[in-house]
């Protein structure tokens, strides 16, 4: 890897993130030991893969299969093992309110925990599941005792190596005019389609984990939207149209 020439062709936050992990990569082939990045989201992840390159092997986990937020392991040998760093952190509030995935994020960073630390954030019920980097797991349970205006109480829990779970989803059949972004954002956050061009030329709106910036991008099956303020979803459909030949899509948002 030649790190002057890479950083060279990135600014921002980018440049910031692959200088960072590339000194990880680095280190791993110079000690020949397994190193950690902190949790990276699907965009992070595709930047490391794409510009970190050397002498080591990469493995992926996020505490279970269907996981978007991971941890990647740099390994000097290709049968190392990779003891990933982090736990799960079990919140359940004490008077059976139920909290959203924000609720539970920001009570938590709001302890001053810095996003990287924390991977995906599962809700079921009066609980959250929370992949939790083990450096700052005992700190967010001894402190951590508020979601909202709630109680909580809030523990390590489960062996994370054998935690499953099935992500679900709130579907939504509409149809649109067409597979633009802006087509599409308005029927997935039921504004004007020129209010969605508006979320989407503000940079509100991030296609795939990147800030749109077209408003004609088309959108394709399995790709994912997130609105701000408005939630996240992923996008199904098979092109198929409706006796109006519209275009008929699957809105699955995330809960």
């Amino acid at each position: 890897m030649n790190k002057t020439d890479i950083l060279s062709s990135l600014d921002g936050e980018e440049r910031i993130l692959i200088s960072r992990v590339m000194d990880l990569a680095q280190r791993c082939v110079r000690t020949r030991t397994v190193v950690y990045t902190p949790f990276l989201n699907p965009r992070e992840q595709r930047l490391v893969r794409g510009y970190c390159k050397g002498d080591f092997h990469i493995r992926v986990s996020g505490g279970y299969e269907d996981a978007e937020r991971a941890v990647l392991a740099f390994c000097p040998c290709e049968d190392d093992e990779a003891v990933f760093p982090f736990v799960i952190l079990k919140i359940t509030s004490t008077d059976g309110r139920v909290f959203s995935h924000r609720d539970y994020l920001g009570a938590i960073l709001s302890l001053g925990i810095k996003r990287e630390k924390l991977g995906d954030i599962i809700t079921e019920s009066d609980s959250a599941f929370v992949f939790c980097a083990s450096s700052v797991a005992e700190f967010v349970c001894l402190n951590l005792d508020k979601v909202s205006s709630s109680n909580v109480v809030c523990g390590i829990s489960y062996d994370t190596h054998n935690f499953s779970f099935k992500r679900k989803y709130e579907d939504r059949d509409v149809t649109v005019a067409s597979l633009r972004l802006d087509c599409v954002v308005a029927a997935a956050t039921g504004n004007s389609r020129e209010k969605s061009t508006a979320l989407i030329n503000r940079g509100l709106v991030q296609l795939n984990y990147d800030v749109a910036k077209n408003t004609s991008a088309r959108i394709e099956n399995g790709d994912v939207i997130s609105v701000r303020g408005y939630g996240k979803l992923l996008v199904e459909t098979d092109n198929a149209t409706s006796r109006k030949g519209r275009v008929i899509v699957r809105l699955k948002y995330f809960v």
